[in-house]
């Protein structure tokens, strides 16, 4: 991720569209994520729970940019940094299955994805990863349809997922 230009004026829920201090650092089809780095700004349970979302650009006039969908909250614009996916991943993770090693020394992932665009993981068995079986981390557009997922029953690690998705946007599971 790259930080690029600020916003210059607060978003709502709903809204299609954002308008720029100046012409943003961004390309039709870009996602790019707004984040507010304040703790708990996202809920009040963990700090580490900060507001935000991936965003698509769809047409870029001037400053304002014309999203793909509507936001999915209000941001004031003094709170938010906002920052472009520079490398993402596109890819199709599809038919096998993965048994991993069980590893108590440290956590370990099965089938990991950070930083997909329009990805898709289809007919996939992971089974026996010490922490998560299959994890989607900071991605936009994942399809996840028919995989099996069995962690390696043990809790060495506190919370042990079969699937992890975090701090992504429309991720479908099927």
């Amino acid at each position: 991720f790259t930080q690029i230009e600020d916003l210059s004026v607060d978003v709502s829920k709903h809204d299609r569209s954002v308008t720029f201090a100046s012409a943003p650092s961004l390309s039709k089809y870009d996602v790019f994520v707004t984040y507010n780095p304040t703790d708990y700004s996202w809920h009040s349970s963990n700090a580490e729970y900060r507001a935000g979302e991936f965003c698509r650009a769809d047409v870029i006039s001037g400053s304002v940019v014309t999203l793909q969908s509507a936001l999915n909250d209000d941001y004031a614009f003094g709170d938010i940094d906002v920052y472009k996916l520079t490398t993402p991943t596109t890819c199709r993770i599809v038919g096998f299955s993965l048994k991993a090693l069980p590893d108590t020394s440290s956590i370990t992932d099965g089938v990991s994805l950070k930083g997909g665009v329009d990805c898709v993981i289809e007919d996939v068995k992971a089974t026996n990863a010490s922490y998560r079986c299959i994890s989607v981390t900071s991605c936009f557009n994942v399809t996840i349809k028919n995989v099996t997922c069995m962690e390696d029953g043990s809790q060495d690690f506190g919370l042990d997922y079969g699937l992890g998705i975090s701090n992504s946007s429309n991720i479908t599971v099927e």
